[in-house]
């Protein structure tokens, strides 16, 4: 953190494991200006007080690379290798996944979510190019970066539909 423009920083992300927890990413609150997550090598973190202390809210992300998190609308979200995860709950409980990776995880789940980012791939197939990289919303629209293509919600994550370039 830094008080003075970048002059000097201060480390402000000290845990118990920290081999772990390389830091990946970092995101703040419009709302409020002290609220900070962080996703690690080794789940995620959040801090209310700009970073003097950190609360590992990781439960089933423990084990997952948080490659991108996000503060939107009162949800937190976490980008990981194998999906987007959302919590809804104060100050994080359960985690949802609401965007899954493998076309053999959504066959399986019986799931929803638009074959526009790989054309089509068969259910069979397993398509490891579709990561989630990034999250982010505008006017209640979630937007996520996956491998090559941008997605979008309008539903929370229910469904899912690539973003024309037309």
């Amino acid at each position: 953190r830094s008080q003075d423009y970048g002059k000097t920083w201060k480390n402000v992300f000290k845990v118990m494991v920290p081999e772990k927890n390389n830091v990946l990413s970092i995101a703040t609150s419009g709302n409020n200006p002290h609220r900070l997550i962080i996703g690690t090598e080794g789940g995620i973190f959040l801090s209310d007080n700009a970073g003097e202390r950190w609360q590992d809210i990781s439960s089933s992300l423990k084990s997952k690379k948080v490659k991108c998190a996000a503060l939107i609308n009162g949800s937190m979200y976490a980008c990981t290798d194998d999906g987007l995860y959302v919590s809804k709950t104060e100050p994080a409980g359960a985690w949802e996944r609401i965007y899954v990776i493998s076309r053999v995880e959504e066959a399986s789940a019986g799931s929803e979510i638009a074959d526009a980012a790989d054309g089509g791939t068969a259910p069979e197939e397993v398509d490891i190019g579709r990561m989630v990289n990034c999250v982010t919303n505008k006017g209640g629209r979630l937007y996520i970066g996956v491998g090559k293509a941008i997605l979008y919600s309008d539903d929370a994550g229910r469904s899912w539909a690539a973003l024309s370039s037309t």
